[in-house]
């Protein structure tokens, strides 16, 4: 498992500001029929004005990991800047969850070049 979560974070880390694994993978409770949560916030400083808009962002993203649905199911979040921060301000009990008790996979701040 640790090698297809590698390779998401290789797939994804040059458009992404933060990589999380959630739920019951990030918790170690994870069951034969378990699929991983991934959090992603990408680089595009959008906010999606309607359904296509957000479709069209989560399939950029989506189509890159479409190989490895075919291993394990995997529920994908992805969040542009702006929807991160109002993901944030909103602190839903979804959001909170997913920070606090996360695995945080990738952060671009922890790996600046230069």
């Amino acid at each position: 498992m640790q090698q297809i979560i590698d390779t998401i974070v290789e797939r994804f880390k040059n458009d992404s500001y933060l990589i999380i694994l959630f739920g019951s993978y990030a918790a170690h409770k994870q069951h034969r029929d378990s699929n991983l949560d991934i959090y992603i916030v990408t680089k595009d400083n959008i906010f999606p004005n309607n359904w296509t808009q957000k479709s069209q962002i989560y399939l950029k993203y989506a189509r890159k990991i479409s190989d490895l649905q075919k291993i394990i199911p995997i529920d994908l979040i992805v969040h542009t800047q702006p929807m991160y921060k109002k993901f944030v301000e909103l602190q839903s009990s979804f959001s909170k969850k997913i920070f606090q008790q996360g695995i945080v996979l990738w952060d671009a701040k922890l790996h600046k070049s230069g």
